[in-house]
This record gives C-alpha cells, sequence and structure tokens, in this order.
C-alpha cells in the first residue's frame, strides 16, 4: 500500500511567453538526479509560425535545472529538428547519464500528417546536458517513449522502447519490448533493428494492457531498487475512442537481472485531477 501525493509546486514548469520556442506548453519532462540536484528534459511547443510549421506550434526539447527539485533554472533549448527524420519536430524526451554520456531519445516527426510512417525514435547525445550535438535516427519502424537503462545488466547496454504506438492493421497494439547490446551505437544500426523486429514477440514484456481498447506507452527512464526495476508508464483506458478516454500513470517492478520479468504491478495512482491536468 502507498499513497502519493501531488507537490505543492506544481506546476513545476511552465510556459514562458518570452521565449518563443516554450510559449505555448512545456510539458512531458524527464528528470535525472545528479550530485548537485535534478535536471529536466521536456517537450516545449512554439506557437505557430507560418513559415516554419503553419499548421500547430513546433515541437522542440527544452532542459532545465534545479538545486531542490521544486524550482527549475536555467532553460535553454537543446534538440530542434536539424535531420529529415526529425523535420517535422522533436517530441516528448526521456534521459539518460550513462557511461558519462548524456543520451537523450525522443519522438521524431519526419513528415504532415502525423502517422506511423513518420513517427520513429531518434537520440541526441553529448557529453554536457546542454550541449547534445550527435544524433541518430534509432528505430526504422514506428515507435516511441525509449529509454537507456541507467547501468548495464548483465554486461549489456539495454534499451527499454515501445514499439507500433500508433495504430495499422498489421500492428493494432502498442508493445513495451527490450532491446539488449554491447554499446550504445549498436542501437543506431537499422540492420539490427530488422533482426530485433523479426522476433518482437521474443522481447517483449508480458502483456500489461487489461483491455485491448487500453493503450500503453513507457513513462519514464527506470530506477533500480532492492526489490527491482521501477518503471512508470502511461496507461490510457479506451484509448481508441476519443470521448472516453482516461488517461493514468501507473508503475511495475521488473525483476534486476531478467527486466523482461515482471514481479508486480499496480492500477492508476494517477488521473486527472487537478485543474492544470484537466486543462493544459
Amino acid at each position: 500500500m502507498f499513497v502519493v501525493k501531488r507537490s505543492e509546486h506544481n506546476p513545476l514548469i511552465s510556459p514562458r511567453r518570452e521565449h518563443p520556442w516554450e510559449a505555448l506548453a512545456t510539458f512531458n519532462p524527464s528528470a535525472v538526479r545528479t550530485n548537485d540536484g535534478v535536471r529536466v528534459f521536456y517537450r516545449a511547443i512554439s506557437n505557430p509560425d507560418a513559415l516554419v510549421s503553419p499548421y500547430a506550434g513546433q515541437s522542440t526539447i527544452g532542459t532545465a535545472f534545479s538545486e531542490d527539485g521544486n524550482h527549475f533554472h536555467s532553460r535553454e533549448q537543446v534538440v530542434v529538428p536539424s535531420e529529415s527524420f526529425d523535420k517535422f519536430g522533436c517530441e516528448d524526451p526521456r534521459a539518460t547519464f550513462f557511461e558519462g554520456t548524456w543520451y537523450v531519445f525522443y519522438t521524431a516527426l519526419s513528415g504532415f500528417p502525423f502517422g506511423p510512417d513518420n513517427i520513429k525514435v531518434a537520440v541526441a547525445l553529448g557529453n554536457e546536458p546542454n550541449q547534445l550535438h550527435e544524433k541518430h535516427l534509432v528505430t526504422p519502424f514506428n515507435a516511441k517513449a525509449a529509454t537507456l537503462f541507467p547501468e548495464r545488466i548483465d554486461g549489456d547496454v539495454v534499451l527499454l522502447l515501445t514499439a507500433h504506438t500508433d495504430w495499422t492493421a498489421e500492428h493494432p497494439r502498442p508493445t513495451i519490448a527490450i532491446a539488449r547490446a554491447k554499446k550504445v551505437s549498436d542501437f543506431f544500426d537499422e540492420a539490427y533493428w530488422h533482426q530485433w523486429h523479426e522476433t518482437l514477440a521474443d522481447h517483449a514484456l508480458p502483456s500489461l494492457r487489461r483491455s485491448d481498447d487500453d493503450h500503453i506507452e513507457v513513462g519514464a527512464t527506470p530506477l533500480k531498487t532492492q526489490h527491482g526495476w521501477l518503471m512508470l508508464y502511461s496507461y490510457i483506458q479506451h484509448y481508441y475512442d476519443e470521448k472516453q478516454r482516461v488517461f493514468g500513470v501507473e508503475a511495475c517492478l521488473l525483476d534486476n537481472a531478467d527486466p523482461k520479468k515482471l514481479i508486480g504491478r499496480t492500477y492508476p495512482f494517477l488521473v486527472p485531477e487537478e485543474i492544470y491536468e484537466l486543462y493544459g
């Protein structure tokens, strides 16, 4: 039994009109605890620009820092569209500081209107959190919400991701799965992913969905505890009916030695209730 209490400091990061790149919205953050505080990476949306994105504001990724985890400052834009695979936007970062390098995996949009063919996972990396100068496309197939485990497991680098988040007849439901490699750069190899995808079911976690009408997606970089890897994930009930959707946050424990093994799980412990959750 546990109780979750919302922070009295919410919302932690709000849009700033004086910063055009984050004037419309700031949300979906990923946090990394450092020796001196908390570093977050978040999705920011600009006001619509007829020359850049006439259909809507453009998504980019910002970062901010807090000594106490409540009051964030030093906000900077760190990932912007620059490649063919992300020219229509960079969304929903998930960050890990791993073996001396910052890895920020994000949803890369390569076309519009958005759909399964142009929504994939990419990564930006660098030696400093505000200097992510290297980019790679990760998945050649539709996927979102990839994140690197913060340490090796049995000598392997391990990536957690949600494959096929957007409906197609061939892949109508999302799959949360594990990818393992000897080095991070293996995840930048298209041939690796073609081979991995041929046996997708072998890499999948036990299904967390309670109904075929529901949707799931990796929410945050797993945290290692003595009882297992703690994974937070989004759980959307009645996802395919826009009028009935209920967004929630759930958690599960994955085995420390084999994160494909599910130890236990919760039901939703957070659903939209506050004004900043219901409208925004």
